[in-house]
């Protein structure tokens, strides 16, 4: 993903596509942005960091046919070529307890 596009994830657009980050705490929305800042300053992206921060309001669970849906598909084209390799590199670069593939 791509914190500097609007509205978009690769080829997916729309606003349900955006980039955006929920906080529940003041403390946690300085965390936020100050990420942001720390990214934005290191000149990590070509762009402006268009990610949305936003207070949590309410959690929407995905329909059933999303719920794990890398694991169900995993021949599925799009999680075989973009979904595993993207997760592969998260878990690469970010160290934590992540469920496995």
């Amino acid at each position: 993903m791509d914190p500097t596009q609007l509205n978009r994830q690769g080829n997916d657009e729309g606003t349900e596509y955006r980039s955006i980050a929920f906080y529940r705490t003041e403390k946690e929305k300085q965390i936020i942005e100050a990420e942001i800042k720390r990214l934005t300053d290191a000149k990590i992206y070509k762009g402006k960091i268009v990610t949305e921060v936003k207070p949590f309001v309410a959690f929407y669970p995905a329909e059933e046919y999303h719920q794990e849906y890398v694991y169900y598909h995993p021949d599925n084209s799009y999680v075989s070529a973009v979904s595993i390799p993207e997760y592969l590199k998260f878990r690469k670069e970010f160290k934590g307890n992540f469920k496995p593939l």
